[in-house]
């Protein structure tokens, strides 16, 4: 909580400057993002162009039945939204991963493939609401609340 208090503190303060010592320019549609905070639960982060301003703020290794993964808990400060996603080295194998929230909302996403990575849609994360991201198949694993 105190880490979302101080990203979010820090963001302020670089607009702030940044406002300051430069000229505004006009952000084109594209880099707006179409949805925040629980407007964004159950959206794709990169149709709404969250994935664009989103942090990794918690990773976690997966091992699998053949290989390992790397589960990720995504976060986006514009959109005051996260999302799980996970990576593999081809072989680990996952069923499915999980983004939850301690309101309640969680949204998951079957992984079909072997290597690659997939990712969920995401949840409201504004405030004092914090997510968790969790993967499930052969091993099972879950990142920290943020």
């Amino acid at each position: 909580m105190r880490l979302k208090r101080w990203l979010m503190s820090l963001l302020a303060a670089t607009a702030l400057a940044a406002g300051v010592l430069i000229p505004l320019s006009a952000a084109s549609p594209a880099d707006a993002a179409s949805c925040y905070a629980s407007s964004c639960t159950g959206l794709d982060p990169n149709a709404t162009g969250c994935a664009s301003s989103a942090i990794t703020v918690y990773t976690v290794n997966h091992v699998g039945t053949w290989g390992t993964g790397v589960l990720e808990l995504r976060f986006s400060l514009a959109c005051a939204s996260a999302w799980a996603k996970i990576s593999d080295d081809g072989k680990a194998n996952a069923n499915n991963i999980i983004v939850s929230n301690n309101a309640g909302a969680w949204e998951a996403s079957i992984v079909n493939q072997v290597g690659g990575s997939a990712y969920t849609d995401m949840v409201d994360d504004l405030g004092s609401i914090e997510s968790q991201a969790c993967v499930h198949g052969p091993g099972s694993a879950c990142t920290g609340w943020y």
